[in-house]
């Protein structure tokens, strides 16, 4: 059932929820959540399945002792929440293919690192599900971002420039 989702909390959550993986890894996460960001339409269990495994991913792929960043930015009718590392990133040949079922990339499983390829299938059918879209950026050898936008919760005002977002300046 949707509900009101407080994005800010849930993602304090969720980096929480995989704070044991930063430890053992060596990485830090960095949240850039600003206050005042309007609430999700979502399931919030849900919601926070889909960013325990992108951080995961991040916590995962990323270069050991690694950063893993979350941004968090109100763009009128939605919320776009960034999850970037700075790991091993995905080829573009690649990027198409990683939120179907079963996909892994050919570089991932060399390096044998555990997986059964569901995560990002998984996400992408949340995200859908909830009316939003999910991207991605990603240089090899650099590392990638997940862009996540939802659609904030009926009902709530457009939140004016400047909650997380800088406004235009006139010219």
């Amino acid at each position: 059932m949707r509900r009101p989702v407080t994005i800010a909390a849930l993602l304090d959550e969720s980096a929480a929820a995989v704070q044991s993986a930063a430890a053992a890894a060596g990485a830090m996460i960095e949240l850039d959540v600003p206050d005042g960001l309007p609430p999700v339409a979502g399931d919030e269990a849900a919601l926070r399945r889909v960013f325990q495994n992108l951080l995961g991913n991040a916590i995962k792929y990323g270069a050991p002792g690694g950063w893993v960043g979350v941004r968090a930015v109100a763009r009128g009718s939605t919320v776009d929440v960034a999850v970037t590392d700075r790991g091993i990133g995905i080829a573009a040949a690649d990027q198409e293919k990683i939120f179907d079922p079963f996909y892994r990339a050919p570089d991932v499983v060399a390096a044998q690192i555990q997986g059964a390829g569901l995560g990002l299938s998984l996400v992408k059918r949340i995200v859908e599900a909830h009316g939003g879209r999910i991207a991605i950026e990603s240089v090899p050898g650099q590392g990638s971002t997940f862009t996540v936008t939802l659609p904030v919760a009926a009902g709530d005002p457009t939140p004016a420039p400047g909650v997380g977002e800088v406004a235009p300046e006139a010219s």
